[in-house]
């Protein structure tokens, strides 16, 4: 659905194909006669046909690669590089305008003026992932636009949209061409793979039919949401007509016909567990397996991750009934209420605790159920003779590294995969029974044990995702707290924060006295929204901005009583010099 705060980014796309593909002009720059199928074909023969197979990043292979091109074949690269971000928010404006800079070599302030809009919003991290077959895919519609505007004539930009919407659902859906039969041969090689720039021009060219949605997993997290308000036909369709399909349901159930996916909080909650884009996520795994376990580093958001699935699980669930989803849609409740079950375990908790046994109660030991058994117990009455219909219930464990996990656990191995079964635990008549409806989630830190010396009994029947330092959540993070206290932190000192802390983990990644599992997490770095604002307020900073990398600033107090400990523990076995040299070698990173 088209969105007003987006008429910038739609304007900016049609200017794309009126200057650069009608026009034949630059939309970046100043330039004249740019687009002309030579200089297409010599921007592909360097980055396709001579692709770098090197270990080397993106950058500096894309340098090799057009050492030797042509001025106008770097610019018109740098045009399908630019199709590529330009719609897209989780990119920063400043890497954007850096991308065109490495290209061509034009800065920020000689770059033409709204080629940069509002975004649509995060394109999911196979955007990112994928960017060499995204740029190939630009390259190549740039390619037949190009033919297909010449050989044509055509100077209406809505025809040249038609062309487009074709030349991506040809990609996506193998559906037959018309306007572009006669180019076949410039799409048949990227047939085969899947593309993120297909959702995301899919919707520039007609929002009226396409959601603002850059993930093909997006949607179908969508669809298999939703899936009971949909027709008996509906699998016959596109994802993209049943997306359309669910919306008009939706807009009618809600009286909104205006309401977006993303933004509408009770709608989100119901098929969005996270940022992450794939197509196995923890959901899914929960949903698969009934047991997983996040494992990583400390403050990298496995409790806050662990809460968030629960609630998502159990709503996600709970409105497969269509007549609860109707219902839910009208009067949004919290239905997670009483169902997510959190255990924080420590050294001292014991079998005895968790499963049942004989605890020492007012000087008497009392036979007594373990919180595993009361929680079982509660998950039970939310069975249904209809297992479709069963509420699921959410235990987290965490910190599970703290205890040892095969005394703890003892029968409930076997408990986990003979639901709904009565198993003696040895003590008088007491019996473990996990219910089928109840889920476990895990939490460990990974500083403190080896997966591979984990019980084999635990490790298979959990599934495993790692979490460790996440660049985008910390910018999320950022943005947050900066949005809630409105501070005003310059985005190019922002910048350098987020290439100091990636270099910093690549750093501790890579020594020999530390390695992935103790790269610090994002949860941590957070913290600089607050240090900046109570810097401001001491020092008296009334206008200045620029302030975060001063001497005795925001980043040097972050780095002095948060980072600096928290490294320090981790080499608390190390010789006394190797750890004053680490250390001084990663806090001028971290300032650099």
């Amino acid at each position: 659905m088209k969105r007003e705060f987006l008429n910038p980014l739609y304007t900016c796309f049609d200017n794309f194909i009126l200057e650069y593909v009608i026009s034949k002009k630059s939309l970046l720059t100043n330039e004249v006669a740019v687009l002309d199928s030579t200089f297409i074909i010599e921007a592909i023969t360097c980055f396709v046909d001579n692709y770098d197979e090197s270990s080397a990043n993106f950058e500096e292979k894309v340098k090799g690669q057009f050492a030797e091109a042509s001025a106008t074949a770097k610019l018109n690269f740098a045009h399908a590089e630019w199709l590529w971000c330009f719609a897209v928010g989780d990119i920063s404006q400043w890497r954007k305008e850096h991308y065109i800079f490495n290209r061509i070599g034009v800065e920020a302030k000689d770059l033409n003026t709204g080629i940069f809009p509002i975004t649509f919003g995060h394109a999911g991290q196979w955007h990112t992932n994928n960017k060499y077959w995204e740029i190939v895919f630009c390259l190549r519609l740039v390619q037949v636009l190009d033919a297909y505007q010449k050989d044509s004539s055509v100077s209406d930009v809505k025809i040249l949209k038609d062309v487009i919407e074709e030349f991506c659902n040809y990609l996506k859906y193998n559906s037959n061409l018309d306007k572009l039969k006669g180019y076949a041969s410039i799409i048949e090689p990227l047939k085969g793979r899947k593309y993120a720039m297909s959702n995301i021009l899919l919707y520039l060219t007609n929002p009226d039919k396409h959601e603002r949605i850059a993930s093909d997993n997006h949607k179908q997290k969508i669809v298999n949401s939703f899936s009971s308000l949909e027709d008996d036909n509906a699998k016959e369709k596109t994802i993209d007509e049943r997306v359309l399909s669910i919306r008009a349901k939706i807009s009618s159930l809600i009286k909104d016909e205006n309401f977006d996916f993303y933004d509408h909080s009770s709608i989100k909650k119901v098929w969005n567990t996270g940022d992450d884009d794939l197509e196995f996520d923890e959901l899914q795994a929960l949903l698969f397996k009934k047991a997983v376990v996040f494992y990583g580093p400390p403050g990298t958001s496995k409790t806050y991750k662990a809460k968030e699935l629960s609630s998502s699980y159990i709503l996600n669930q709970y409105i497969k009934d269509k007549s609860r989803l109707v219902e839910y849609l009208a009067n949004p409740e919290d239905i997670t209420q009483n169902r997510i079950h959190h255990l924080q375990l420590h050294a001292n908790y014991t079998y005895e605790n968790f499963v049942g046994g004989y605890l020492l109660k007012k000087g008497d030991t009392v036979l007594t159920p373990g919180s595993l058994m009361t929680i079982c117990d509660k998950a039970r009455k939310d069975l249904n003779d209809n297992i479709h219909l069963d509420i699921p219930h959410v235990l987290i464990l965490d910190e599970m590294n703290r205890v040892d996990l095969s005394k703890l656990f003892g029968e409930v191995f076997s408990a986990l995969e003979q639901r709904d079964y009565d198993i003696s635990i040895g003590v008088e008549d007491l019996k473990i029974n996990i219910p089928r409806n109840l889920h476990i989630i895990g939490t460990m830190n990974e500083i403190d044990f080896s997966v591979e010396q984990i019980d084999f009994a635990l490790r298979r029947r959990f599934l495993w995702f790692f979490y460790g330092y996440r660049p985008e959540r910390l910018r999320d993070i950022i943005h947050q707290k900066a949005n809630d206290s409105s501070s005003k932190i310059l985005k190019d000192d922002l910048e350098r924060f987020y290439s100091n802390i990636n270099l910093l983990n690549a750093q501790i990644v890579s020594r020999e006295e530390l390695g992935k599992m103790y790269e610090i997490g994002h949860a941590f770095f957070g913290d600089i929204v607050a240090i900046y604002n109570q810097c401001r307020n001491i020092k008296g900073y009334s206008r200045k901005n620029n302030f975060l990398f001063d001497k005795n600033g925001p980043a040097q107090i972050l780095w002095s009583i948060s980072i600096k400990p928290i490294v320090e523990a981790f080499l608390g076995h190390e010789d006394e010099v190797i750890k004053e040299n680490l250390l001084n070698d990663l806090q001028k990173i971290f300032l650099k």
